[in-house]
This record gives C-alpha cells, structure tokens and sequence, in this order.
C-alpha cells in the first residue's frame, strides 16, 4: 500500500491470477479425453481372449480375435466392433456390438443380452494396446479377459 491506495498488478486485482488459472483448470478437466475420444479406439485390431476357469463358465474357449472397430453409422459419439475368431486360416465372425465411451471410467463398453445371458463388454485403450473383459450382469463376474494391439489405424 502507498498513500492508502491499493497497488493493482498489471495482470489485474490479487487474486484474479489465481480465480483465471482454478476456472481455466475446471474447464480443462470437464473436456472430453482426446486420447479417448472415438478415434482412439478406430482400427483393426488383433489379440487373444482368455476365459476365466470356473464351473459356470465350463463351456468358454480360448480364441484369437481380430476386431475392426469403426464409426457407428446413424450414432455419434458412438462406434461398433465387429468382432471375429481366427479359425485356421480363416476369420470366424462371432458379431457386431455397439460401444460407447464413458468418461468416468475411462472405457468403452456394450451390452449384450439374449434369453440366456446378459454381459457388458469393456475395453480401455492406451495408445496401440486394447485390454478388456466380459463380465456377467448383474453379479459382476468376470467371464474373458482380452488383450490386443492395432494392426491398423482406421482408414481415411
């Protein structure tokens, strides 16, 4: 203070650095992820599914899988994978499922549900590398373990 005045910095009154910097910070974090935003997730990927040994999933088998995910047509926001098992020398499509991103968790994750079953698919990906599971719903229990690298980008 000098002859009772307040002295402002040039950048503006004390404090306002600070309110500008916390309000800059809260905008940045409720953006979306780029690293998961649906191209992180678009391309062709290749990889094993593992089941998880228990008596209520006797008939689950180990497979190598190649999943080509790409936009989903009619739904932003939104992608489908189409999934299939390496037979041989041959792909065994086993099905499409529609994925969407949550923020929260940081995943991409379908339902699937017949008369039989119902499971969520949920994948998180890093750079090249999906890693994912199957869990049964509503108990939670893990079914397959997935884990898979990019083989190719998505297309123009």
């Amino acid at each position: 203070m000098e002859s009772g005045r307040v002295l402002v910095p040039a950048g503006g009154a004390p404090g306002e650095q600070v309110l500008k910097a916390l309000v800059l910070l809260a905008l940045a974090a409720a953006a979306p992820l780029d690293a998961q935003s649906p191209p992180a997730i678009l391309g062709t990927w290749q990889g094993t599914s593992t089941c998880v040994k228990a008596s209520w999933n006797a008939a689950c088998n180990d497979e190598r899988i190649v999943y080509v995910v790409a936009p989903a047509a009619g739904k932003p926001g939104q992608v489908t994978l189409r999934a299939s098992k390496i037979v041989g020398d041959s792909l065994d499509w086993m099905g499409d499922l529609d994925l969407a991103y949550d923020t929260l968790s940081g995943r991409w994750s379908g339902d699937f549900q017949n008369t039989r079953v119902h499971i969520r698919w949920s994948y998180r990906v890093v750079g090249d590398s999906l890693t994912g599971n199957v869990v049964m719903i509503p108990s939670g229990q893990v079914g397959r373990n997935v884990v898979a690298g990019r083989t190719k980008p998505a297309g123009p």
